[in-house]
Order: C-alpha cells, then structure tokens, then sequence
C-alpha cells in the first residue's frame, strides 16, 4: 500500500521507475502475479496518462514492461531536452552574435565619419563609443551632420 501512495504522490517519471523497480522486487513471487497485473493494469490505466499525458501507453501484463518503458521514455526526454537546449542555445548564440555584428558595423561607420569630419577621436569619445548600443550609436551617427565637435554628439 505504502508503494501506492508514493506512486500516487511522485512527480516524474524518474520517480515512477524507482517504487517500480521496488515493487517489482518486492512482487517477484508467482503467487503474487495477480497483484503484479493489478499495479501494472493500474499504472497502465490510471497514473501514467494522468502523469504523462503526451504519451501513449501500450498495453503491457507485467511491472517490468512499465519499468522498461518508462526507462526508453526517458532517455527520449534527456535526448529531446537536450536537443532543444542545444537548439535554443544556438539561437540565443546567433542573435547575439547579429547584435554585436551590427554594433560592432554601426561603431564602425560612426568612427569613420568622426576621423573624416573631424580627424582623430579623443580616447575618452573612443571610449563612449565603445560602451554605446547600437540604438544610441544610430542616434549618434545622424548628430554627426550638425556637430560642431565630437563630443557635441554625447550632448542631448
């Protein structure tokens, strides 16, 4: 009864197949087979769908078939969190990699109409520039036309 209320209260699938693998050695008996198709039927009907419900549940006689389903289950779910991790972190990796490419380019083109309008940046402009988003260094780029100064572009 005590395996019951744990499966009852588990909260993954992890959980489910260690009080399965306790009932399935505690019910190795053949006098206790029908108890063993009752945890199983149970299981099958009950708890599983209700736990995980994006799975289908096969039909299945005996505790050790829940067990070793769950087990392929699982290694799918490590398999496809990590895939979709992996996924995300490319993504994630590749629109940092944009913003900094256009940061990087906007930084670039503000620079060089600085040098040309007004020679050699100051490292302290140098400086700013480098800490600018590129929001700010757009904004920046269209003071240049008005600018009497580089450090009039930091003046808002």
């Amino acid at each position: 009864m005590a395996a019951l209320f744990r499966l009852e209260n588990s909260r993954d699938a992890a959980a489910i197949q260690r009080i399965l693998r306790h009932l399935t050695d505690w019910l190795h008996a053949p006098q206790q087979a029908g108890l063993r198709r009752s945890f199983t039927e149970w299981l099958r009907r009950v708890l599983l769908p209700g736990r995980l419900p994006d799975i289908t549940i096969p039909a299945m006689q005996e505790l050790q078939e829940v067990d070793d389903m769950l087990a392929e289950r699982v290694q799918e779910w490590y398999a496809e969190y990590e895939r979709k991790g992996l996924q995300d972190g490319m993504r994630k990796g590749m629109a940092q990699g944009m913003e900094k490419g256009r940061c990087d380019e906007a930084r670039r083109i503000l620079l060089g109409l600085l040098t040309h309008r007004f020679g050699p940046v100051s490292p302290e402009v140098e400086a700013q520039l480098q800490e600018a988003d590129v929001a700010t260094l757009e904004a920046w780029t269209l003071r240049v036309l008005d600018a009497r100064c580089p450090e009039d572009l930091f003046n808002d």
